[in-house]
C-alpha cells in the first residue's frame, strides 16, 4: 500500500476549467507543467461518450501522476451538465513522490471518492476569484497496486522514455492498455497515455513520448519535430516545434545569391519620391510663376503689366517643360528596372557569370542616362535650383 494524494481538474457549473484539488505542497512550477500533460488528455473531448476512458501515467524526477479523464456521468448522477447544457468531463487522479510506488491497476471505482472535491466547488460563481482556489490536501490516499505481471512480448511493449523528439504509438486494443500499463509500472521515467482520439493529437503541443490512439493501425514512431519555412526578401525563418516548445530560427540572406531586382529595390523606391515631389513642386512653381507675373505688371504701368505677364509665360513654359522632361525621363528609366533580363537574374556564384551581368546591366543604364541628355528640350539644366 502507498500514500497518495488527490489531483482534480475539470469545470463546475458555472466556473470554467482549472485544478479543482492538488497536493499540499505542488508548486506553482510543477502544476504548470502538469496542466500541459492534462490538457492533451482533454481532446476531442466529444470521442469521450463512446470510447473508453483515457488513462496516463507520468513519471519524472520526484513525481509520479496517475490518473484518468472521462465524462462525470461516470462518477455522478447529478453534477454531470453545467449552466450552459454542456455535459461535463475531468481529470481526476493521484500523485506521489519519490520513491515511486507501484502503480495501481485502471480500476475507476478507486478514482471514484475524487468527484466529491467537484461538489465542494460545485456552487462557485465567477465573480468570485478568491473562491477559485484549489483544495490542498495532503499524501493520506492509500491504493492497491497491480497483481497482474507483463506475460507479452516485452520488445513489443518497450517504452519511449528519454527521446522527446518522436512519440511512440500504439493501436486502441484491450492487450496493448494492460501489458503497456505494466511497462509504465515498472519504468523510472515515463509518460503514457491510452486512448487518444486520433495520433493527430500527439503532434500538436504533446508532452506524451507514448500513446495508444483509437486510429494507429501498427505500432510506430512518428517524428514530433515539425518545421515550417517562410522566406521573405532572402531572409529566412524557420519555426521548429518538438512536442510542447517551438523555437524560431532567422537565416541572413546571401547577397550572392539575391535576385538583381532585390538589390534595386531601394534605389527604385528612392527615385520615385524624388520624382513625385518633383511633380509637386512643378506645379506649385507654374501657379506662383503666373500670378506673380500679373501682379508685377499690375503694380506698375500698362508697360509693366504686359512685360510682366511675358515673364509669367515664360517661367510658366520652363517650368512645363521641366515637369514634362521628369515624367518622360523617369518613363524611360523604368524599362531598366523592370527589364525581364535584370529583374529575374539571379547572381551566380560564378565571377565571370556575375561580373558579365553587372556590366550587361550597367551598359543598359548608360545608354538610359544618355538618351535623357538627348531630351529636346530640358530646362532642367538652367534650373540648378530645380535639382
Amino acid at each position: 500500500m502507498s500514500n497518495w494524494a488527490p489531483i482534480v481538474f475539470g469545470r463546475t457549473y458555472e466556473v470554467d476549467f482549472r485544478f479543482i484539488a492538488i497536493p499540499v505542497d505542488l508548486t506553482a512550477k510543477e502544476k504548470n507543467w502538469l496542466q500541459q500533460y492534462i490538457l492533451v488528455t482533454t481532446r476531442s473531448p466529444e470521442r469521450l461518450r463512446e470510447d473508453p476512458p483515457r488513462w496516463s501515467v507520468i513519471k519524472k524526477d520526484d513525481i509520479c501522476v496517475v490518473g484518468v479523464t472521462c465524462m462525470a456521468a461516470a462518477f455522478s448522477q447529478d453534477m454531470t451538465m453545467d449552466n450552459k447544457h454542456r455535459s461535463l468531463y475531468l481529470f481526476v487522479g493521484y500523485l506521489s513522490r519519490s520513491p515511486f510506488p507501484e502503480l495501481p491497476p485502471m480500476d475507476i471505482e478507486q478514482f471514484q471518492p475524487l468527484y466529491k472535491y467537484i461538489g465542494e466547488k460545485w456552487n462557485e460563481k465567477p465573480y468570485d476569484t478568491s473562491r477559485h482556489e484549489p483544495i490542498l490536501n495532503q499524501y493520506q490516499f492509500t491504493l492497491s497496486g497491480l497483481t497482474k505481471t507483463l506475460n507479452s512480448d516485452d520488445e513489443y511493449f518497450s517504452l519511449n522514455q528519454t527521446n522527446s523528439e518522436i512519440v511512440r504509438v500504439w493501436p486502441e486494443e484491450e492487450n496493448n492498455r494492460e501489458n503497456l500499463w505494466q511497462a509504465a509500472s515498472k519504468a523510472e521515467s515515463v509518460s503514457l497515455c491510452l486512448g487518444l482520439a486520433s495520433k493527430k493529437d500527439t503532434l500538436k503541443s504533446c508532452p506524451f513520448l507514448n500513446i495508444v490512439a483509437a486510429d494507429v493501425r501498427q505500432k510506430e514512431d512518428l517524428s514530433k519535430v515539425i518545421s515550417l519555412e517562410t522566406t521573405i526578401q532572402g531572409i529566412t525563418a524557420t519555426t521548429i516545434t518538438t512536442g510542447s516548445t517551438t523555437v524560431l530560427q532567422l537565416s541572413k540572406p546571401d547577397e550572392n545569391k539575391l535576385p538583381v531586382h532585390v538589390h534595386n529595390q531601394h534605389h527604385n523606391k528612392t527615385n520615385n519620391l524624388k520624382s513625385n515631389n518633383s511633380h509637386n513642386l512643378g506645379f506649385l512653381a507654374l501657379i506662383l510663376g503666373l500670378f506673380g507675373g500679373g501682379f508685377i505688371g499690375e503694380e506698375f504701368n500698362i508697360f509693366g503689366l504686359f512685360a510682366g505677364a511675358l515673364i509669367g509665360l515664360v517661367v510658366a513654359i520652363l517650368l512645363v517643360g521641366a515637369w514634362f522632361s521628369k515624367s518622360d525621363n523617369q518613363g524611360k528609366m523604368m524599362p531598366h528596372n523592370n527589364s525581364e533580363e535584370c529583374r529575374i537574374a539571379e547572381v551566380s556564384q560564378n565571377k565571370d557569370k556575375d561580373m558579365a551581368l553587372k556590366k550587361k546591366c550597367n551598359s543598359h543604364n548608360i545608354s538610359k542616362e544618355k538618351s535623357q541628355e538627348n531630351f529636346w528640350f530640358d530646362p532642367l539644366k538652367w534650373l540648378p535650383f530645380w535639382k
